[in-house]
């Protein structure tokens, strides 16, 4: 599913991939190609009830680190708010939970 969100002047379209969805197959800001990482990780915080091969709690965390976000406003031009909104964004998106999509 495509989500298409408008923050600021910033145009954000994010679209996990239906096989896997704790990846996203597009993730653009205003049509230029933007990486998850620059924003956040992905991380699994329920590692000891995963399925094998899966995931217990699969989710995205945004970055709290003030250098890690201030490289990420700079090289896509943003401002706090927008940084906020589009990592809040790949939280919504990323929180797959428990998954065994990988097996």
């Amino acid at each position: 599913m495509l989500y298409e969100k408008t923050f600021g002047d910033k145009v954000v379209k994010v679209e996990p991939y239906s096989a896997l969805p704790c990846e996203l197959m597009i993730f653009t800001i205003n049509d230029v190609n933007a990486d998850t990482c620059d924003f956040g990780r992905s991380v699994d915080n329920d590692e000891w009830n995963a399925p094998d091969y899966g995931c217990g709690h699969r989710e995205f965390e945004r970055y709290t680190e003030k250098d890690a976000i201030k490289y990420c406003m700079e090289k896509y031009s943003l401002t706090w708010e927008e940084y906020y909104d589009i990592s809040s964004l790949l939280e919504e998106v990323l929180c797959v939970g428990q998954c065994s999509w990988c097996s």
